[in-house]
């Protein structure tokens, strides 16, 4: 959670929230969860509005081989996104299953629905998606996560989308830590002339682990 105020010469709110919500439900199937928000207004207007979450339920077949059903939402105003809803399934292997690396590489197919404001229409495709998850713990305090996927129109392979997340959390008590996180959203096509492709997010703020 973060929030920054400023009041005088600027008039400025920003708040964002993340959170990250996992449980194992057998001893070969994990179900996880994971989501964001963020708000700004600069003197009465708005100047950031998103939000997205992802719920996973995940199966290992062997040490190394899995599957994922899934479903990811994402809403952002700046897009021109009323809603984006991406349900899908595919599978994975774990190129790396050490103590303290990990590095997940996957791909699948998903159902791509998106809503859009300023249109008042919607739009619809099978996406192919490719991706790689990696999580470092490099101290005993410390770890690095990061995650990149893109989603490719199976109609039209020019037209897709990224994301790319990174952050790194620092622990200063047992429960509470200190967290800088990086998202990069990439949309190849734009809806809406004047919405660039490319938007870049940095949240930083305090986490607690529950």
């Amino acid at each position: 959670f973060a929030f920054a105020l400023t009041r005088g010469n600027s008039d400025t709110t920003n708040l964002s929230a993340s959170f990250n919500a996992n449980r194992r439900l057998l001893d070969d199937f994990e179900w996880l969860n994971s989501g964001y928000f963020l708000k700004g207004e600069k003197d009465g207007e708005k100047t950031a509005e998103a939000a997205g979450a992802t719920t996973r339920l995940q199966w290992s077949h062997t040490p190394r081989l899995f599957s994922y059903y899934e479903v990811q939402a994402l809403r952002d105003t700046f897009k021109d996104y009323s809603y984006r809803i991406m349900p899908g399934a595919g599978a994975g292997y774990k190129l790396l299953a050490e103590k303290d690396r990990t590095l997940d590489l996957y791909g699948g197919l998903s159902w791509v629905v998106t809503r859009y404001e300023s249109a008042d229409d919607t739009d619809d495709f099978l996406g192919i998606k490719v991706g790689d998850k990696f999580a470092w713990k490099f101290s005993p305090t410390a770890e690095f996560k990061q995650v990149l996927e893109l989603t490719f129109d199976s109609g039209d392979l020019g037209t897709y989308f990224a994301r790319f997340e990174a952050g790194v959390a620092a622990s200063l008590t047992r429960d509470w830590a200190v967290t800088v996180s990086f998202i990069d959203t990439y949309d190849s096509e734009p809806m809406t002339p004047g919405v660039k492709e490319n938007d870049i997010t940095m949240l930083a703020g305090i986490s607690k682990k529950f």
